[in-house]
């Protein structure tokens, strides 16, 4: 009876899903725009930081583009609740990360924080379902509490490149995790865009320990 006045209806186009489980409906899931890379060593991720980072991998999920169905998930992902998204996009990540032809080891998955503010605000970090569900299928220990993120006055996304990387220190690592040298960890975030956000927390990994550092996000804006 609460299907018949509260249906399940697909996070894309809002037709109504028979199956209560599924996030997309069979349409929706063709048309997303996958780019997982065929080299995640070598790719226009990992060359977004030639000379900047020193890293062993990177690579997105689905392509980004104003007004695509993208968009579309990532806004009910992040501001509409619907965090099981982030599981959606765990396990097609995981299926193209075991396609790969030297799939990595990880040893940690950190997710990139949120204000205290904001995440008190919207009442999750939209990642961290995300990095969780990744951490599940790769079977991979995720810290989401990790990292600290200071400053919540401002979003880094309406600055400017250099307004954003004068505001790196305002990550941090939280005091009570060690971070063991030599660890590979893949750093998770929603969305690249200038890459200024992941860079700020990347060097505040790798300025504290030996470390090997990779990013995986849901969506790359090309």
């Amino acid at each position: 009876m609460l299907k018949l006045f509260f249906p399940h209806l697909c996070c894309g186009c809002d037709r109504r899903l028979s199956d209560g489980s599924q996030m997309l409906c069979v349409n929706c899931q063709n048309e997303l725009p996958i780019c997982f890379p065929i080299n995640i060593n070598d790719n226009a991720f990992v060359r977004q930081f030639y000379g900047r980072l020193r890293l062993e991998s990177a690579f997105s999920l689905l392509r980004f583009e104003k007004t695509n169905l993208t968009q579309q998930l990532l806004h009910q992902l992040k501001y509409k609740g619907q965090q099981q998204l982030g599981v959606f996009f765990a396990l097609r990540m995981v299926e193209a990360l075991k396609s790969t032809q030297n799939q990595p080891k990880f040893d940690l998955i950190i997710p990139v924080p949120l204000s205290n503010k904001r995440k008190r605000k919207r009442g999750y970090n939209q990642v961290d379902r995300f990095a969780l569900s990744l951490g599940k299928h790769l079977q991979v220990p995720v810290l989401p509490k990790a990292l600290i993120r200071k400053d919540g006055k401002r979003s880094l996304v309406k600055l400017g490149r250099k307004s954003r990387f004068q505001r790196a220190h305002h990550f941090e690592i939280n005091k009570n995790f060690e971070l063991a040298k030599g660890s590979h960890i893949l750093l998770v975030d929603d969305i690249v865009t200038t890459g200024a956000t992941l860079e700020a927390c990347a060097k505040v990994l790798l300025n504290t320990r030996d470390i090997k550092l990779s990013f995986a996000t849901i969506a790359i804006s090309e």
